[in-house]
């Protein structure tokens, strides 16, 4: 399917029924008329959707894994190991992000006396224990482990399509 080969579809507000302009970027619902073509699923798109196809990961000739259920229909790219290994490095970075985000909460929070903390749960000591425990215990290996498929090499399948 090549977008704009069949007609242009009418663009819908993410989760409004409601008829108007909308911005390419903020495009992630649309209406458009299924239709088959031989074999083949047809769903046609005006440029602007195919676009906003690209946007989300979609590309000519891509493989997709269609999945139907009641009155749902589900398209997902395929993507090829190294795209997903890519999209898994940058997540370090989001991640180191919000680490560093926990990090200044944990440093915005009002200090308490190791008295304070062993007499029993205080609410500062109970935001400290859950936010040192969620970077130990969680953030920091996720980073690491995701570091770690930097280390992976693979074949030449390991490369983005």
């Amino acid at each position: 399917m090549v977008p704009g080969s069949c007609f242009l579809a009418e663009f819908l507000p993410p989760g409004q029924a409601i008829r108007g302009t909308i911005m390419p970027e903020e495009l992630t619902e649309f209406t458009t008329t299924v239709k088959k073509q031989g074999t083949m699923l047809c769903l046609p798109l005006g440029k602007t959707l195919g676009l906003a196809l690209q946007r989300f990961g979609f590309a000519p000739d891509q493989p997709v894994v269609v999945r139907f259920s009641e009155q749902r229909l589900e398209i997902r790219p395929v993507a090829s190991l190294g795209a997903v290994r890519e999209q898994m490095l940058r997540s370090v970075d989001e991640l180191r992000a919000f680490r560093n985000k926990m990090r200044g909460l944990l440093e915005a929070l009002p200090r308490v006396t190791d008295e304070e903390l062993e007499s029993g749960e205080t609410p500062e000591g109970e935001l400290l224990g859950t936010l040192e425990c969620l970077i130990s215990d969680d953030l920091d290996p996720a980073i690491r482990k995701l570091q770690g498929v930097e280390r992976l090499k693979g074949p030449e399948r390991w490369r983005s399509r």
